[in-house]
């Protein structure tokens, strides 16, 4: 089953790429979404990723969440909508 994660507190510089490069490391990452400012296109300094699966989603969190990426300590947590 699907699991999407919220990811914030990102650097306003981090571009799609980057972020995916970042997560897939960690399993495989079905899609992501960097929330961007609609005048500059750059980041609002959130995203959202959906996961493969629940192992996914607890691994990326484990290995990532509180992790200083690009000057900023990233948060993730379990979106629930």
């Amino acid at each position: 089953m699907n699991v999407s994660l919220f990811i914030g507190n990102l650097s306003f510089d981090i571009n799609h790429d980057n972020l995916m490069t970042i997560l897939k490391k960690h399993g495989k990452i079905l899609s992501l979404e960097i929330s961007e400012d609609k005048f500059t296109f750059k980041s609002k300094g959130f995203a959202r990723a959906l996961v493969q699966d629940q192992q996914t989603a607890d691994c990326i969190i484990q290995e990532l969440n509180g992790e200083n990426i690009n000057g900023r300590t990233i948060k993730i947590e379990m979106f629930h909508e």
